[in-house]
Parts: structure tokens; sequence; C-alpha cells
């Protein structure tokens, strides 16, 4: 299957290619991908996922396809909502930054696949700065020149979050929002597709701007040992994902999720020593 802007998100591209979403969705919990993918669930599309996704449209060239399938967007008088007005701002915030501009002036969307683990992945790169542009902002932004000086290119994605305080994960503890989220292992994914397609292995920056109410932002590098641990911790899992997505295998469940919670049977009674947190 080619996968083309047409049907990148279509079923049958999702049921053959994996992507990084969707493998941070296994990792969190196998039986809710399977039924999305069934289309027997749909996860809830939230105001404060719609902020980050408005701002990445604009930046993306997308803004009149994102306005034409959200109407929720706008009042009966046809104003933007507060909230969207918010993403106004993040967007002139970010605009008035030269390097994050410089670092947004790449090829937009850009769609890659390949092979990871021996299975087919695709995905949707927000940014694809070539040499040309890694060289030009290296010189223009001295403090730029020991990651891109001699890149041949470099990956750059979107994330507008809430803040960029630690978060807190269950048998992990506090962790940075890079790891927390696991967009350390979305640029792994995508760093190693396009190294399949062109040879070169190009360094991975996150672009972030938070909705707080005054809004923070920050260009952050990804260190080459964070990809490859957060991809090498999760390689072996990735054929065990594809066959569940064939039939094959005993699907698990994380049993915190919505999805869980709404399919949940009670079968039976759990002593309360055995609750987390439970003698603590």
């Amino acid at each position: 299957m080619q996968i083309s802007e047409q049907n990148y998100f279509s079923p049958s591209a999702s049921h053959q290619f994996m992507s990084a979403s969707q493998l941070k969705s296994f990792l969190d919990c196998p039986a809710r991908t399977l039924a999305e993918l069934r289309g027997e669930y749909q996860r809830e599309s939230t105001t404060a996922l719609l902020v980050g996704s408005y701002v990445d449209s604009h930046f993306s060239g997308t803004f009149p396809q994102f306005r034409a399938t959200h109407s929720e967007i706008y009042t009966n008088k046809g104003t933007l909502r507060a909230e969207y007005q918010q993403a106004e701002e993040i967007i002139r915030y970010i605009e008035a930054d030269k390097l994050l501009m410089a670092m947004s002036h790449g090829k937009l969307q850009e769609i890659v696949t390949g092979e990871i683990a021996g299975v087919q992945f695709k995905g949707k790169l927000d940014v694809l700065l070539d040499e040309a542009q890694c060289q030009k902002i290296a010189e223009e932004f001295p403090e730029m020149a020991k990651y891109l000086l001699m890149a041949p290119g470099a990956i750059v994605d979107w994330k507008i979050m809430r803040d960029m305080e630690p978060v807190y994960v269950p048998g992990a503890g506090r962790l940075s929002f890079v790891e927390a989220w696991k967009y350390d292992l979305s640029m792994a994914v995508y760093q190693r597709l396009i190294k399949a397609m062109t040879g070169n292995n190009l360094p991975c920056f996150l672009l972030v701007a938070t909705k707080e109410k005054q809004p923070d932002k920050a260009l952050i590098h990804l260190p080459q040992y964070m990809l490859d641990i957060a991809l090498a911790a999760v390689e072996g899992l990735i054929p065990q994902f594809q066959a569940l997505k064939q039939g094959q295998g005993e699907v698990s469940r994380c049993n915190k999720c919505d999805y869980c919670r709404q399919t949940k049977v009670v079968t039976g009674a759990v002593d309360a020593d055995e609750l987390e947190g439970a003698g603590l």
C-alpha cells in the first residue's frame, strides 16, 4: 500500500502500518488500541487537544481544512471562542521569535515510511529541514551550530502543552514531560524512518509552546542517547503489537483508561489491602 495525504489516516493504512502514535497507544493499552482500529471505540476530542491542533494547523498551512471540520471553535455569532483566541496569542508569541520561526520553515507534514523491527511504519513530520536550511540557522544563531552546522537536515515536531513542568508517572516517579508523554519515542521513530529512506541520522527537536496565561516557549534538542534508549526499550514489543492487529496473541487491558472502565465486567471482590497505595 502506498501511503499518501489522502489515505494516511484511513483504517486500511492504520491496519497495515504502525505509527509512533499507534505504538504509544499500544504501550498504554492494547485493548483500547485494537478497539479504536476496529471502529468500536473513539476517544473524545477535548478542547485542550483542539487548541493544540489549531496552532499546529496554522503553522502547517492546513488551517482552512481545520476550520472547515471544527465549527465548534466559533460562537453562534461567528467569533472565536476564548480558548482559540488564546491559541491566536500563542501563534503571535511564536511568530515573534526568529529562531523558532527559522526552525519552522522546512518541508511541512512530510510523509515518511519504513520498517522497524520487521514491521511497516508510517509517519508524518511537522517540519523537515534540509541541509542548506540547517547551515543558515547555524550561521545566524551561533548557539545552534553544535546541533546543525554539519547536519544534513533536522526533524522538528510541534508540541502545544499545558506547561513544561515534570509529570508524575505511576511506577516511574516524576519525569520530564518529554519522557512522560513519550515524545522521545515518537522522535526516535521519525529519525529511524528518515534514516531508512536517506541513510542520514538527523538531529531531532521539539518546538514547544504552552497554554499558560502567559505562554512559555522553548526549542528542545533530544540527545541521541535518549532517542536510542527510548526505541530500544520497546523495539522487541513492536512485532507483538503488529501480531495483535492480525488477531494473534492475547490482548491485555490497562484497566485504567476510559475504554477499560466502559467495558469493565466485575467478576469478584478485591481485598482492600491489595489496592494501590494500601499500607503506605
